[in-house]
């Protein structure tokens, strides 16, 4: 509970469909479009179904949905940018000098 790692955002990345069975409350920052929620499903059997049962034009809508999400600005706090501003931040804090845009 709580995390969200790099492995969802690899998944959009790379046009990959992900089957996501994680952060509880993963749909407060990750639209439910872009990704299968491994919960909604009684076991790998109905799971299985669902993939085989996807039409191209299914599969092509979570993948554009993944895309769409990458671009928007709800991506921005899991980007590179935001991680390095944690960083730049916390060196300007700890030693008072100024560290790229944050000082």
């Amino acid at each position: 509970k709580g995390w969200i790692t790099e492995k969802i955002f690899d998944c959009f990345y790379t046009g990959t469909i992900p089957i996501y069975w994680g952060e509880p409350e993963i749909e407060q920052v990750i639209p439910p479009n872009c990704f299968v929620d491994m919960r909604r499903f009684s076991g790998y059997d109905e799971l299985a179904t669902y993939l085989r049962g996807l039409s191209s034009k299914e599969i092509e809508a979570y993948r554009e949905n993944a895309r769409s999400f990458l671009e928007s600005s709800a991506f921005y706090p899991f980007s590179k940018e935001a991680f390095a501003e944690i960083f730049c931040r916390i060196i300007a804090e700890d030693t008072g000098l100024p560290v790229g845009r944050f000082a």
